[in-house]
């Protein structure tokens, strides 16, 4: 006996169903961004500092003493290495006195002994800068090592260092995904609302007339409305000629009674 599967036909997504996939993937993705930065905002308010994700950081770079490398307005991500080398470009927490505590990329120009966990302390210099910078650098001071920034794109880290404020946050992320929420969650109304007309059609309800009669229904009320009718209409008919014989007899009576009074 031959036994034969019948495969399932692919359905061929119209470019309508296309774009609301797309957009679907596109509020995942924005969602799953806003959570991250939430999460990020909420640490570095209670902290006081950028908080790390499995080793990684987003600085914002706001001077050019790196340039032309990394310039002013570029974001930069940087991530916590178990040593550095020469060459390395670093973030880390300057204990130089005019921005003791700031954050501060630099390049690794050499090196200055060693700490007292035997890590070697690090001097550092601004590629744009004549000299290095005074205040050396030690392996507890250092965030990480630049693995990436948006280099000449300086609008691109603007922007992420305005999205990283809590204005810039509500005005760059929470309003447009609130938007972009509102219209999915229409169009899923809507596709709600059709859904459920085409099962009412389907189990032969509409709104309006509610349910659907079958044609023997149908055909048996056009019966009984025909007999109702017409059961009317005789009994109309048997009034009138009623009526009819109680004016003839009406008009016999006035006719005898007038023939009976004699003249003058």
């Amino acid at each position: 006996m031959n036994c034969s599967k019948s495969k399932k036909e692919k359905k061929t997504l119209t470019p309508k169903e296309w774009i609301k996939k797309i957009l679907s993937g596109f509020v995942t993705v924005i969602l799953v961004i806003t959570v991250g930065i939430s999460m990020i905002l909420m640490v570095k308010n209670a902290t006081g500092q950028e908080p790390a994700i499995f080793g990684y950081r987003f600085f914002y770079v706001v001077t050019g003493s790196m340039e032309p490398t990394i310039h002013s307005g570029s974001a930069a991500l940087v991530h916590k290495e178990t040593s550095y080398q020469l060459d390395d470009i670093i973030t880390f927490s300057s204990s130089d006195a005019a921005i003791l505590g700031q954050a501060n990329t630099h390049r690794i120009i050499g090196t200055d002994g060693k700490d007292s966990q035997g890590n070697p302390i690090f001097i550092t210099k601004g590629d744009a800068n004549n000299t290095a910078d005074e205040a050396r650098v030690t392996y507890a001071q250092i965030y990480g090592k630049v693995v990436f920034h948006t280099g000449e794109l300086t609008g691109l880290g603007t922007l992420i260092g305005f999205v990283m404020t809590p204005m810039g946050f509500i005005s760059a992320v929470v309003m447009p995904v609130m938007l972009i929420i509102f219209f999915y969650a229409k169009d899923f109304a809507r596709q709600y609302r059709e859904a459920a007309e085409k099962e009412k059609a389907e189990n032969g309800e509409t709104e309006e007339t509610g349910p659907k009669l079958s044609k023997e229904e149908a055909e048996e009320l056009l019966r009984l409305a025909a007999a109702f009718k017409a059961e009317k209409s005789e009994e109309k008919a048997e009034k009138n000629e009623e009526n009819s014989e109680k004016n003839a007899e009406n008009v016999l009576d006035l006719t005898e009674k007038t023939q009976g009074g004699g003249t003058l």
